[in-house]
């Protein structure tokens, strides 16, 4: 995982970059993170070993001016086997995420999450979730952020308020956490939303997700055209219908099943 440290002003100054390797994701995310609230920078910009960015991602996220500012990349299936590549953008709802597809390349759209493999954050976000949430140790020895209304009921399982101060602590604030099956992308996100803060995404700015090969923008707007030219064929078909049945009744149109099939001259279907 590369992180570039962001130093605004008159200008933006990439400060220097730092990399995290050998690591799970959320220790990595939390590493580079401590570092950056370290050196004073104004934001950081996070891009996971295998997201392939454009050159101008960096520029393209600032120029938001958000807290929270994200491209988007998709997820990694099998497109030679016809799978679908769904975006990593998420919306809430009945307490499930579930991917946003309905966009406009182009659009700005405001997510509940994300991928966060291209993405700028400012250090106020960072700073309003230290300041909001008590920081508790588990029985078990991992630290997790925790509501103050809630405080109580994890010191019932045994968890303990961590006093250590930020500047003088040796381990690192759990921004990320893999938690209750979610990665860690949705546990930082969740943080951030109880304090105000949701992810804006530039869906111009579309990076490739490397696995056997790279899964980017192209795909996932092929397969989106080839389904609507789908249901647009499956549509003519439903609508045709014999004004003159005669004896047998109308005629019903065929069932959608699929694409036509051309057949050469001559030949049988």
């Amino acid at each position: 995982m590369t992180t570039s440290l962001i130093t605004a002003g008159a200008g933006m100054r990439i400060g220097h970059v730092i990399r995290a390797t050998g690591a799970l994701t959320d220790t990595a995310r939390n590493q580079n993170v401590h570092e950056f609230l370290m050196a004073g920078s104004d934001g950081i910009m996070q891009v996971d070993d295998d997201t392939v960015v454009h050159s101008s991602a960096i520029y393209r996220l600032a120029e938001l001016n958000v807290p929270i500012a994200s491209g988007v990349y998709f997820g990694r299936v099998d497109i030679k086997a016809g799978k679908e590549p769904v975006p990593l953008l998420y919306r809430r709802e009945e307490g499930f995420y579930v991917p946003i597809k309905d966009y406009y390349k182009g659009e700005i759209i405001e997510c509940d999450g994300i991928g966060m493999g291209c993405s700028l954050i400012r250090r106020e976000v960072f700073t309003a979730i230290m300041e909001a949430f008590v920081l508790m140790e588990r029985p078990t020895g991992p630290l997790l952020p925790v509501h103050p209304d809630h405080v109580g009921r994890y010191e019932g399982i045994g968890c303990k308020r961590y006093e250590a101060l930020m500047e003088v602590k040796q381990r690192d604030y759990p921004f990320y956490v893999f938690d209750n099956g979610r990665t860690e992308d949705f546990f930082f996100l969740e943080l951030a939303a109880e304090v105000g803060y949701r992810p804006i995404v530039d869906t111009r700015l579309e990076s490739g997700h490397v696995t056997e090969y790279v899964i980017d923008g192209d795909d996932f707007w092929e397969y989106q055209l080839d389904q609507i030219d789908r249901r647009e064929r499956g549509s003519a078909i439903r609508s045709v219908l014999v004004d003159d049945p005669g004896e047998s009744g109308p005629v019903q149109a065929l069932p959608d099943t699929g694409p036509m099939v051309e057949c050469a001259e001559g030949a049988a279907l």
